[in-house]
């Protein structure tokens, strides 16, 4: 994936240069997805073709050292979670899984780090996410410890798939709606997948209905989340479409 520019770039927090190769998903992610490959390679929907990445997509104008390492702190708690979900989840109830002794800020703002850094990218793949106000009460969340304990609001679901392997499961942030409601009280969300997780994100000034509270991961040291099969979704469709555009023209090498 070819990195933007960095020429007259400053960062998106500090107003500082010079800025960095800062990824959009956490670097750690790349490296899981691409195991023993010598490469990760990436596709689209609209597309044909594909390009060789090394470890992600990376955006060269948007965070300064500094920043994109406090970030840091976040990807390396979510990408830890992700890693050790089958050491540490329990089932107290058939097709809910649980997690306990999470600390819910730093998984919270594990999803925010990535939807947001997605939000000031110039990047193709970031075009289509328009956070509005929520850039700056997002930033301010991750930077000035603004509160998270209830909004935005994000809950968790884990893929199960007979098509490959869940942990492999991973897409940029999209359009959504969040899950669990009736038409009348629908709210805006993005909902994005890393490592077989899928997390849908509330960027909605209404509040949610009490009970949904019940299974966010804001605020919760206890994390609870259903399961979803992958192969009964819009997102394997979508997979579908990006894998035969791939095959369809020869690989073009990148930068990132």
């Amino acid at each position: 994936m070819v990195a933007q520019s960095s020429q007259g770039a400053v960062c998106r927090v500090c107003g500082s240069v010079p800025t960095i190769d800062a990824h959009l998903f956490p670097r750690a992610l790349g490296h899981d997805l691409r195991g023993q490959a010598k490469h990760l390679y990436v596709g689209g929907v609209a597309a044909p073709g594909r390009r060789i990445v090394q470890a992600g997509l990376f955006d060269r104008g948007i965070l300064c050292a500094t920043h994109d390492g406090a970030l840091g702190v976040y990807d390396d708690y979510g990408i830890e979670f992700c890693r050790t979900f089958k050491s540490q989840c329990k089932h107290p109830a058939p097709n809910i899984w649980q997690v306990c002794d999470v600390v819910p800020d730093k998984l919270v703002k594990f999803w925010l780090a990535i939807l947001w850094r997605f939000s000031i990218s110039s990047l193709p793949e970031a075009a289509l996410i328009q956070l509005g106000p929520y850039e700056n009460q997002i930033r301010d969340i991750l930077f000035s410890q603004s509160s998270c304990a209830i909004e935005p609001a994000i809950t968790m679901l884990r893929y199960q798939s007979r098509a490959i392997p869940a942990e492999n499961i991973c897409f940029t942030p999209y359009v959504s709606e969040f899950p669990g409601l009736n038409a009348g009280l629908r709210r805006k969300a993005y909902g994005i997948a890393v490592s077989g997780f899928h997390a849908f994100i509330k960027i909605d000034a209404q509040p949610l209905p009490c009970p949904l509270h019940q299974v966010t991961i804001n605020g919760k040291d206890i994390v609870h989340g259903g399961y979803l099969e992958f192969e009964n979704t819009h997102q394997f469709k979508r997979m579908l479409t990006i894998a035969n555009n791939m095959n369809l023209k020869p690989t073009r090498r990148g930068s990132c």
